[in-house]
Parts: C-alpha cells; sequence; structure tokens
C-alpha cells in the first residue's frame, strides 16, 4: 500500500511549482494521480499528463456513474477525482501525489484515511495578490480568488500539515514537503 500526498492551497501559492519540483525528483519516485475536467487545455497541462480532459456531458455521466471519489465546480468547470485512479495509486508500490482543492482533499482523507496525508500549501494574502497580479489576472478575479484563500486556509486547519511558501522561499517550502514525504517532516500538526 502506497500513500497519496495531497497538494493544496490557494491560487498563487506555487503549488505547480512544487509538485514539478518533487515529481522531477527520482529519489522520491512519486506518479502524479490524474483528475479528470472540463477546462481547457493550458500550454503547461502536457508536462506530467495531470489532467484528463473531457467535456460537461461526459462529465455528467461519470458523476451518473458513480465514477468519482470526490469532484468538484470550480470557476465554471468541474473538477474531479476518479474512484478507479485512487484505488490503483493506493494499491500501487509508488506514492502518489496530486493537487485539489481544500473540500476535495478532505473528501478523499474521509474516504481513503491514513491512506491520503494532506499538505496546504499558503501564503500572505499580500503575497499572493502579488503573484496573481504579475499573472495578469484582472483586479476583479484577484479579489474572488482572495476571497475563496482566506476560506481556504480557514478550513486547512483541519489538515495534517501547513507549509507557508514565503516570498522567494519556495527552495525551503519544497524541501520542507520533501521531507514530509521522506517521512521526516517537522511541520506536522500538534
Amino acid at each position: 500500500m502506497s500513500k497519496i500526498y495531497i497538494i493544496s492551497g490557494p491560487s498563487g501559492v506555487g503549488k505547480g511549482s512544487i509538485i514539478d519540483a518533487l515529481i522531477g525528483d527520482s529519489k522520491l519516485n512519486l506518479h502524479w494521480v490524474k483528475t479528470v475536467t472540463t477546462r481547457s487545455k493550458r500550454s503547461d497541462d502536457e508536462k506530467f499528463g495531470r489532467h484528463i480532459f473531457v467535456d460537461n456531458e461526459e462529465f455528467k455521466e461519470m458523476i451518473q456513474n458513480n465514477q468519482f471519489a470526490e469532484y468538484n465546480h470550480y470557476n465554471n468547470n468541474y473538477y474531479g477525482t476518479l474512484i478507479f485512479d485512487i484505488e490503483k495509486a493506493i494499491k500501487s508500490d509508488t506514492p502518489g501525489i496530486m493537487e485539489i482543492d481544500v473540500n476535495g482533499s478532505n473528501t478523499l482523507k474521509k474516504r481513503y484515511g491514513e491512506n491520503v496525508v494532506q499538505i496546504f500549501i499558503y501564503a500572505d494574502l499580500k503575497d499572493i495578490e502579488s503573484r496573481l497580479q504579475l499573472r495578469g489576472m484582472p483586479d476583479n478575479l484577484i479579489k474572488q480568488r482572495l476571497e475563496i484563500a482566506k476560506n481556504e486556509i480557514e478550513i486547512s486547519k483541519t489538515f495534517q500539515y501547513r507549509i507557508e511558501n514565503k516570498q522567494n522561499g519556495l527552495e525551503l517550502t519544497i524541501s520542507k514537503v520533501r521531507n514530509i514525504i521522506k517521512g521526516s517532516g517537522e511541520e506536522r500538526k500538534q
């Protein structure tokens, strides 16, 4: 049995950069647990094959067929984790890693218990705002994402691990997550 490490956190905290570094670390031997989504492909989506892209009708059919361990509707798109993929990852010899929102993470934790390790990445709200501005995100969307971030930070208090990704501190954050995966993490909640 293997663990699945779930990385959650607000937009703009560096989740993608952290996961890219961890997946690229051959010593960790992680494999990506894909999510299904109805959103459009982006240029970075092909790097690790993180998503299975479907249309709304296909996604709704998958819901009706009870194929999801968790799913949600966010920013006008559906996202979900297939039961088959989660159970395959748990039964494999190598640990899995995935990125999902806090609600999906809590759902998977309740369903799969000790096989799921929740890691919440956060940053100061001013840093998040600055990072989203650098992405060229419109002000109204930034405001919306900051409100979501406040809610996610509150929900994350139930997570096993919470790590702040400080401005210019990405390498330290990656190191802390790597230590958690190796079993020597110091960020464990008491």
